[in-house]
């Protein structure tokens, strides 16, 4: 968390990966209240939500401890989740 702190403290940075954290966090909505099936997201974005997931969700489990945020990035975990469960069930969809 205080490594990603310092390498990422510039505005840019953070401008960049929070709106793609806002954006992964509003669809695991959508997936999550039936709008969007987690198929189109597989098809779609796979590389995506797994990279961001995987790099970026370490650092936002601490976030939510350090700042007392415990939902903090949870459609976007839930997101994830589901995701690699599906491609897991669907490996002609892996990337």
């Amino acid at each position: 968390f205080d490594d990603y702190i310092r390498k990422y403290s510039d505005l840019e940075s953070r401008n960049k990966w929070s709106a793609m954290g806002g954006f992964l966090e509003g669809l695991g909505v959508f997936v999550k209240e039936g709008l969007v099936p987690i198929r189109l997201v597989a098809l779609f974005i796979t590389h995506l939500t797994r990279t961001y997931w995987e790099k970026f969700g370490p650092i936002i489990e601490e976030y939510r401890i350090r700042e007392n945020v415990p939902r903090g990035g949870s459609e976007a975990e839930y997101l994830y989740r589901t995701l690699m469960k599906y491609v897991e069930e669907h490996p002609e969809l892996k990337t």
